[in-house]
């Protein structure tokens, strides 16, 4: 994340919009009586505005919670299936072991 002040934003316009788009970076505009802005992406923008939505039911964050503990246990699913409300349903598991000559062996369960 970059903070620069406006009135350098406003002088170099082009170039905090191109870092902003090419390099996936947040720009902190500070204005006056602190009343600061924040350039992203549209495409960071989406993203963040998603996963709030995915993440505004208890049911959802509780799916999201053992998705993630069964992929620190080395279990983890391989495809969502998000519905029209925004919920989240895992389709598939899979399981996977590593194996003495470095190999991976995946389990489907």
């Amino acid at each position: 994340m970059e903070v620069v002040n406006y009135t350098e934003f406003r002088k170099s316009l082009t170039r905090y919009l191109n870092k902003v788009n090419d390099d996936a970076e947040i720009v902190v505009v500070s204005r006056s009586k602190g009343k600061n802005v924040v350039v992203m992406s549209l495409e960071e923008y989406n993203a963040i505005q998603e996963t709030l939505h995915i993440t505004k039911s208890d049911a959802n964050r509780k799916r999201l919670d053992r998705a993630i503990a069964e992929t620190e246990k080395g279990k983890s699913p391989i495809f969502f299936k998000i519905i029209n409300d925004g919920t989240i349903l895992p389709l598939t598991y899979f399981s996977w072991q590593s194996l003495s000559n470095g190999e991976i062996c995946v389990h489907h369960n």
